[in-house]
């Protein structure tokens, strides 16, 4: 008998994050890849090539130092796939933010990384067979290793077609019962392990599969040992018993490298050199998450890269125009705003909408009075989002919008109350006050004027008055609504179980689709008009005025004092 030592490192939901410099504020941040390199190279010095390293997906889109790689500088080597190469990744899971970029990006990055990059559960429509590679095999000292990987199948709820298409997605239960039997039976598999990008549990669930289902696979499917997974950015470290009894360890480093997942593996095996093969007698596997705080970056990776750090730091200050006040994102919560408003005014002039729909896609950034440059657009809008046009009647404008504030207000039953729906969480030893829900689902409306009255519950707070203009609203009339293209494909389902507009019915609903992303768009409209004086339209507000008031004040206080840790805020996210 002998025994076999194999740890495994995980990443995940990396979103871009290479350096330890924060291009969007101009100072040093926590994470990164290059600081999870230092800690994977001393890992190296004691285990040697019985250590994997392995990710679970969302490389590509979050930071621009990739996205210049991505649409920018495109002539040059994918910059993701230079990264992963040099840190010697064993396998790589596409997530759907990579898929987001587009297939001249993904399919660039694919052909480049030097690793295999999984989805067995993504079929090319004119094969037939899976788009991705659908497993590795790693082997050391004999013990093989299958890494199966599966992809969150609910691109097409959020994604233009345009970015997927030759693309069709499957449940990830029932590709990952298929592939565990092709590893057990035609590889002869003896750790089975998942590698996927899709979250624990929740999410969008829908007849034929589910956005998150780790837990669902890891306690109903028998065979796997552990699955490393991401998506849903929520540290997690624990051992599921399948419905056999068996121990499958499921981790989960969060994002932006903040973590690392590890997993030690002692097999104890023996060999049969007659027959060439051998038996498995037992395998133990344990789990644990590793902070980077405190962990320095590399400085050999940071050298090797830092041409793409120097161009970065470069696109980021350049400055395109300027604004003539302070103005916050924490605003845009408690009323009109005048950040939200801008983002309506573009979406509604680039598409010639009656209605616009925006939220905030951050939860507390500032913008100073004087120069706005690229990074504020960044920190202004994080996404590649399109801006889309849908017709949509009153009645769906009114019922999506009751499901976007159902979402971040609370029902009042006394002026003491909260208005805000808010909850306390625990990070490192400290309470933190968030909202419930994820902040960038707080849609308002333009082209409207109404009311919300917090004294009622869902299906009876918005009050539609008028149009901006004066001219009557209808339930029964059809509008043209702007909205960015997340939210127009079905992302969060505002439009599907909100409005109550069936899924197949949005592409023949979407009459505008921008032909560029909506970054593009705000620096057009500082290049047109130089200095802007950002204001509010004040075409909504919160009533009872006497009760409102005074519970925003309060809840303003609670939601963002001044010892607010944004490095917190990006992990909780």
């Amino acid at each position: 008998m002998r025994t076999v030592n194999i740890r495994i490192l995980h990443t995940s939901d990396i979103h871009g994050c290479l350096f330890p410099f924060d291009f969007l504020h101009g100072k040093e941040a926590t994470g990164s890849l290059s600081r999870a390199y230092n800690y994977i190279k001393s890992r190296r010095k004691t285990f040697g090539r019985n250590l994997l390293l392995i990710d679970s997906g969302d490389i590509l889109q979050g930071q621009p130092t990739f996205y210049l790689s991505n649409f920018i500088n495109t002539e040059k080597p994918n910059l993701a796939a230079s990264v992963y190469n040099y840190m010697q990744y064993d396998c790589v899971t596409i997530g759907n933010h990579d898929i987001e970029t587009g297939h001249l990006v993904y399919d660039k990055f694919n052909k480049e990384l030097d690793s295999p990059l999984l989805a067995a559960n993504i079929i090319c429509t004119r094969t037939g067979k899976p788009y991705f590679k659908p497993y590795t095999i790693i082997e050391r000292e004999g013990v093989r290793i299958a890494i199966i990987g599966m992809t969150t199948p609910t691109v097409p709820y959020w994604l233009n077609e345009e970015l997927w298409q030759g693309m069709r997605f499957l449940s990830i239960e029932k590709c990952t019962r298929e592939y565990v039997e092709i590893v057990k039976d035609k590889e002869n598999a003896d750790i089975i392990i998942g590698l996927f990008h899709t979250g624990w549990k929740g999410g969008l669930a829908l007849e034929e599969y589910e956005e998150n289902a780790v837990r669902h696979i890891a306690e109903s499917i028998e065979g796997i040992d552990a699955i490393f997974f991401g998506h849903d950015h929520r540290l997690f470290c624990d051992t599921i018993m399948d419905r056999n009894g068996h121990k499958v360890l499921c981790i989960n480093p969060a994002s932006d490298a903040h973590y690392i997942g590890e997993a030690e593996i002692t097999v104890v095996l023996e060999d049969n050199t007659s027959a060439n093969n051998h038996v498995i007698i037992s395998k133990e596997i344990h789990g644990k998450l590793t902070s980077m705080k405190g962990i320095e970056p590399d400085e050999r990776i940071i050298s090797d890269f830092n041409h793409d750090f120097s161009t970065t730091k470069h696109y980021m200050d350049q400055s395109f125009g300027s604004t003539g006040k302070t103005t916050r994102t924490r605003d845009c919560f408690f009323g009109n705003a005048p950040l939200t408003d801008f983002i309506h005014h573009i979406q509604m002039e680039v598409c010639e909408a009656d209605v616009s729909f925006s939220a905030p896609l951050c939860f507390d950034e500032v913008f100073p009075k004087g120069p706005f440059r690229t990074k504020d657009i960044f920190n202004l809008y994080k996404y590649e989002n399109q801006i889309y046009a849908l017709l949509m009647t009153g009645e769906e404008i009114v019922r999506y919008l009751e499901t976007s504030y159902d979402l971040w207000i609370d029902t009042m039953l006394s002026a003491e109350d909260h208005i805000m729906k808010i909850q306390t969480y625990e990070y490192e030893g400290q309470e933190y006050t968030f909202f419930k829900n994820l902040a960038f689902n707080f849609d308002t409306a333009a082209g409207i004027i109404y009311t919300v009255d917090v004294t009622q519950t869902k299906g009876r707070r918005i009050n539609i008055l008028s149009m901006s203009d004066g001219t009557p609203f209808s339930l029964n009339a059809k509008y043209k609504v702007a909205m960015h293209s997340y939210r127009g494909n079905g992302g969060t389902e505002f439009l599907t179980r909100g409005a109550g507009i069936p899924h197949e019915e949005l592409r023949n609903r979407t009459v505008f689709r921008s032909p560029h992303n909506m970054r593009y768009y705000i620096q057009k409209e500082f290049e047109n008009h130089g200095d802007m004086y950002l204001k509010a339209d004040n075409n909504w507000h919160f009533i009872p005025t006497g009760w409102t008031e005074e519970a925003i004040r309060r809840d303003r206080n609670v939601l963002f004092p001044e010892r607010m840790d944004k490095d917190c805020l990006t992990v909780l996210e």
